[in-house]
């Protein structure tokens, strides 16, 4: 998979091929991938120091964009799964928008700053991401912490 392409995880549900389609409309590659097998993994200070390296740069960027304000929550996840034919993790960003927390929107990111091969970069240049996902998941069905 190439960096100028977005991944659309199938994980089973009906709107990956939705997703894929509202994603190539903008003009952008758009993949559907079905996850390999997690491996096993454990908290350790190296992932931990990592995932701590990811959400910095996701923060940053937030901030440089100045979407930060928009943003009530937006959790960086380090998950054991590879995404590419490389063994590795992905990192996945959810940044949401909430009044009370009863229900939660994702948060439209610009293209900007969703393509900008900098922040890119930077995280899959993170020692063993070989990854960047969006989670677009809304409150209700999902809850608003990444589970």
């Amino acid at each position: 998979m190439q960096h100028d392409t977005i991944a659309v995880i199938d994980f089973g549900g009906q709107y990956a091929h939705l997703i894929a389609t509202k994603i190539r409309r903008h003009g952008v590659r758009a993949e559907i991938r079905q996850p390999e097998d997690p491996v096993e993994a454990y908290t350790t200070r190296d992932r931990l120091d990592v995932l701590r390296e990811a959400d910095t740069i996701i923060m940053e960027a937030l901030r440089r964009f100045d979407l930060y304000d928009d943003v009530w929550q937006c959790p960086t996840v380090l998950v054991p799964l590879s995404l590419t034919d490389e063994p590795g993790e992905t990192v996945i960003v959810r940044p949401i928008r909430s009044q009370r927390a009863m229900t939660a929107t994702p948060v439209e990111l610009p293209a900007v700053l969703v393509l900008v091969s900098e922040l890119r970069d930077q995280v899959l240049g993170l020692d063993r991401i070989t990854a960047l996902a969006l989670d677009v998941t809304s409150k209700p069905p999902g809850t608003i912490e990444w589970e």
